[in-house]
């Protein structure tokens, strides 16, 4: 019987599938997001029956949505992010078809009551790296830099100069 000697991969090369894999699962992760919103500020019902706030979820998110994009599709799926608490507010997310969908709402944000934050649906790595730049930002604000501001360019954010507005244009 021969026998099978295994060699070990090299270290390097090991962290290099590693990087790989991960980097893999990000981009998965996020294509699976790209369809969803995040909506914070909706009054959370004091029921303790499940059902009946969820039920009550449903009809406020589609009554705002509709206000605001009025030939919106059914969302497939909406549901309260975390465990329930009586007095606290939870995220609500809102999961579409289509990434189409969700990219329209994001858009017209600037439509909804000031008291409701929409956001995309972004993973951990996201969330840091947005972290990351928003402490660079502040750092750069404090050392006295002005007209900066964070913008999503090609959906990432970076921080970028503020536009001026040009209020003496020639005609």
């Amino acid at each position: 019987m021969q026998e099978l000697k295994v060699s070990p991969i090299p270290m390097t090369q090991n962290n290099d599938i590693y990087t790989n894999e991960k980097l893999i699962r990000e981009v998965q992760e996020r294509k699976k997001r790209e369809n969803n919103i995040i909506i914070m500020g909706i009054a959370e019902n004091d029921s303790n029956n499940t059902k009946e706030r969820n039920f009550q979820d449903e009809a406020e998110v589609l009554r705002i949505l509709k206000q605001i994009v009025t030939d919106i599709p059914k969302p497939k799926n909406i549901f309260r992010i975390g465990k329930y608490n009586p007095g606290k507010t939870r995220k609500i997310k809102v999961c579409f078809e289509k990434p189409e969908t969700a990219l329209s709402i994001l858009k017209s944000r600037n439509k909804f009551p000031n008291n409701l934050k929409i956001f995309s649906d972004q993973t951990p790595t996201q969330h840091k790296f947005y972290a990351l730049i928003k402490d660079e930002l502040n750092k750069r604000i404090s050392k006295g830099e002005t007209d900066i501001t964070i913008k999503y360019v090609n959906g990432t954010p970076a921080i970028v100069k503020t536009p001026t507005k040009n209020f003496n244009q020639q005609q």
